[in-house]
């Protein structure tokens, strides 16, 4: 089944709500596939309703930017587990040397 443009872009509300029906799915995916100003204008629409981006309809450009932003997540998770852990370090190394001062003081008035 061949779509024309206008009516892929009548149905990408509904398809991207997961509401239209699994013959209109298939039709806008094939058509998807094949039509980029479809495709770039069922982008933008994800874009407004800000949803991750589907797989099936990247480029390789895109999907090479999405993985880099996985691992940009992954680091910036790490340094902050890493940064988090030496402050606790640092807070807790200053309690035991405060407590270790505040004994020692107390000792030396008895």
């Amino acid at each position: 089944m061949d779509l024309s443009c206008d009516i892929v872009l009548d149905l990408v509300a509904l398809y991207h709500d997961k509401l239209a029906s699994e013959t209109s799915v298939q039709a806008i995916n094939a058509h998807l596939k094949q039509c980029p100003s479809c495709r770039k204008a069922y982008k933008q629409y994800r874009l407004a309703e800000i949803q991750p981006t589907e797989p099936e309809f990247m480029t390789p450009e895109e999907e090479l930017r999405l993985e880099f932003q996985e691992i940009a997540k992954r680091m910036r998770k790490r340094r902050y587990l890493l940064t988090s852990g030496a402050g606790f370090y640092v807070i807790v190394s200053l309690a035991v040397l405060a407590l270790f001062l505040w004994r020692q003081y107390h000792d030396q008035d008895e």
